[in-house]
């Protein structure tokens, strides 16, 4: 189906006339040629239509391919499922090397090398030459962008560890000031979820409160709304630790309480991870 074609069927569906919903916008004709001979509109126009008919851009998107998934989609389906599965093989990898080269397009280059570095992580090969190679590439993409999509900030939730502390910290500023920029869309609640929670394990890890806190001050900064339950359900358990590396003291009552949380909703394997996560912590290096 065509966009004109689509467009119209919408439109018709929700009862407005040709001329309801053009006014203040465009002639009807701007519109009725769209929909009859599918001539292009500017982008501004055709989201101003779609906003009067209640229809998000990316719904429309969905509509016009009938509800299949695209090919970046579908290549980013598969990468995720042989990530979990622990299944990203040289050959996958080859093949996002191969669409890179046939297309150009950056998204297969990233994905290909987050493949790698993900699997370089899972043997432990942090100093290789390529390893470097290829973390600095991410890095300098993701630096040189000012305005991050969900695109960027995946790449970033996803390879926190080939960012050494230092490097961290003196870019963890405007990152932060990019997530919370979409703080109130909730389209990205879930990204943003991820992206506080990878940072706060991460710091956690490195044993660095400094970075610890400044993910917690974002956290805490968010909405209280129902799409950032889950990443504020684990604010006690970041805050505690917070505390810990400032003082050595851990109320251990309460810790228990705030971890129980997740077992009476049964996040029961989530719940053991972040146990792990404390005990490692609190267990002298």
């Amino acid at each position: 189906m065509k966009q004109g074609e689509l467009f119209k069927k919408l439109r018709k569906e929700r009862n407005f006339s040709q001329k309801s919903l053009t006014q203040g916008l465009s002639s009807r004709s701007t519109l009725s040629s769209f929909e009859n001979r599918n001539t292009h509109l500017s982008s501004d126009l055709l989201f101003n239509y779609l906003d009067r008919l209640n229809i998000t851009p990316n719904e429309f998107q969905f509509l016009l391919n009938d509800g299949r998934s695209t090919r970046k989609q579908k290549y980013s389906i598969e990468y995720h499922s042989r990530h979990y599965e622990q299944t990203l093989t040289s050959d996958f990898l080859e093949l996002l090397q191969m669409e890179y080269k046939q297309t150009n397009d950056v998204f297969y280059l990233l994905l290909y090398l987050q493949g790698y570095l993900e699997n370089a992580r899972q043997v432990g090969d942090f100093d290789s030459v390529l390893f470097n190679e290829h973390a600095k590439t991410v890095q300098d993409y993701l630096f040189h962008i000012e305005t991050w999509g969900k695109f960027e900030f995946s790449f970033f939730i996803n390879l926190l560890f080939i960012f050494d502390e230092a490097l961290l910290q003196l870019h963890i500023n405007p990152i932060l000031n990019k997530i919370m920029a979409h703080s109130d869309d909730y389209l990205y609640s879930n990204v943003i979820s991820v992206a506080l929670l990878n940072g706060c394990h991460y710091a956690v890890i490195k044993r660095n409160p400094s970075l610890l806190e400044q993910f917690l001050q974002t956290l805490i900064t968010l909405p209280d709304t129902p799409h950032y339950f889950y990443l504020k359900s684990h604010q006690t358990f970041y805050h505690m630790i917070h505390t810990y590396f400032l003082t050595k003291q851990l109320d251990m009552k309460k810790m228990n309480q705030a971890l129980d949380i997740f077992k009476q909703v049964g996040y029961d394997t989530h719940e053991k991870r972040l146990r792990s996560l404390l005990n490692k912590t609190i267990t002298p290096s």
